[in-house]
C-alpha cells in the first residue's frame, strides 16, 4: 500500500464570472462559469476533522500498490468541505446549465464519445486493470451519452448537478461523498470479491477487477456509480470529493484545475475547502 499524510491547501472564496470557452474535452463554446484566481489567498494546514463522535481525526487517503504497479501515472484529487448547504443552484448557474448541455448535445453529433480524450484515456484505465469500458463505462462517459441521447443529465441538487458540470465540462469521473457517513481509512485499489455495495443505480455493485473506493465499513464508490450508504443529500453539510484525474495530465495542471473546482463549489454551497493532490 502507498500512504500519504495529507497536507491540504485552502483557499478564500472568489467570485465567480461568466465567459465563453472552449472546454478540455473539445467542444463548441458556450456560457460557463470560472473563478478569479487572483481573489483567493493560500493558506496551509493539515486536514483535521471535528465532529460530535470523534475529535481531530485526519482522513487517511491512499492509492494501493496493485493499482500504482498497473497504472504509474495514477493521481486523484480530495477536496473537504466541512461546511455546506445543499440546495437548488444558485439561478445564475442553474438558469445557464441548459444553454451548455444543450451545445454539448449540438457537439455531440460532430464528436462520437468514444473520442473524447478524457473518455478514451479513462477507457485505456479500466482496459489495464482488467474492467471492460464497453460493459461498465466511466461515469463521465455515462452522463455524455445521457446528454447525447437526452439533451442534458438529470437534475438532483445543487452538489450533485455542479459536480456533473465539472465531469462533463472537464472529461473525467468523479464522487461526491458525505463524509459523516466514511471512517478512515480510505482507499482508492482494485475491487476483489468481497468489495460491494448497493449502488445508485439501483444495482447491487459487485466490484471485482474494478476501480473501487474503500473505508472503514467497506466499499462505497467508484468511477462508475456510488453508493446508497455515502450518497449525498440536501441534509449534507461536510462533504469529500475524489476527483479521478486523467494519468497523463500534468502536476501542476492538476493542482490548478482541483483548486478551481473547489473554489467554485464552495461560492455555491459556502463554507470553505481544504485539497491535496495524491499520486
Amino acid at each position: 500500500m502507498i500512504g500519504f499524510k495529507i497536507m491540504f491547501v485552502r483557499l478564500e472564496p472568489a467570485p465567480i464570472r461568466l465567459l465563453h470557452w472552449r472546454d478540455s474535452i473539445g467542444f463548441k463554446k458556450a456560457l460557463l462559469f470560472e473563478t478569479l484566481p487572483e481573489a483567493s489567498r493560500i493558506i496551509y494546514g493539515t486536514l483535521t476533522v471535528d465532529r460530535s463522535n470523534r475529535r481531530h481525526v485526519m482522513f487517511d487517503v491512499s492509492i494501493s500498490s496493485q493499482l500504482k504497479d498497473l497504472v504509474p501515472d495514477f493521481k486523484i484529487g480530495i477536496i473537504y468541505y466541512p461546511s455546506i448547504a445543499v440546495g437548488e443552484l444558485p439561478s445564475l448557474i442553474g438558469e445557464r446549465l441548459p444553454l451548455y448541455y444543450e451545445n454539448i448535445h449540438l457537439s455531440l453529433t460532430e464528436h462520437p464519445v468514444n473520442e473524447i480524450p478524457g473518455v478514451r484515456e479513462w477507457r485505456q484505465v479500466f482496459k489495464k486493470i482488467g474492467c471492460d469500458p464497453s460493459r461498465y463505462r466511466p461515469s463521465q462517459e455515462a452522463l455524455l451519452r445521457k446528454i447525447k441521447k437526452d439533451g442534458h443529465p438529470h437534475f438532483i441538487h445543487s452538489a450533485v448537478d455542479l459536480l456533473n458540470f465539472f465531469s462533463v465540462q472537464h472529461g473525467i469521473p468523479m464522487g461526491l461523498y458525505d463524509a459523516a457517513h466514511l471512517e478512515n481509512p480510505i482507499q482508492i485499489k482494485i475491487g476483489t470479491d468481497a468489495d460491494q455495495y448497493d449502488g445508485l443505480n439501483g444495482r447491487v455493485m459487485h466490484m471485482k477487477d474494478k476501480l473501487v473506493s474503500i473505508d472503514g465499513c467497506g466499499a462505497f464508490g467508484s468511477p462508475i456509480v456510488d453508493s446508497h450508504r455515502t450518497c449525498v443529500t440536501e441534509k449534507t453539510t461536510e462533504a469529500l470529493q475524489i476527483i479521478y484525474l486523467r494519468p497523463s495530465m500534468a502536476v501542476n495542471e492538476a493542482q490548478q484545475l482541483i483548486e478551481k473546482m473547489a473554489d467554485m463549489f464552495t461560492q455555491v454551497h459556502g463554507g470553505n475547502h481544504e485539497w491535496t493532490l495524491i499520486r
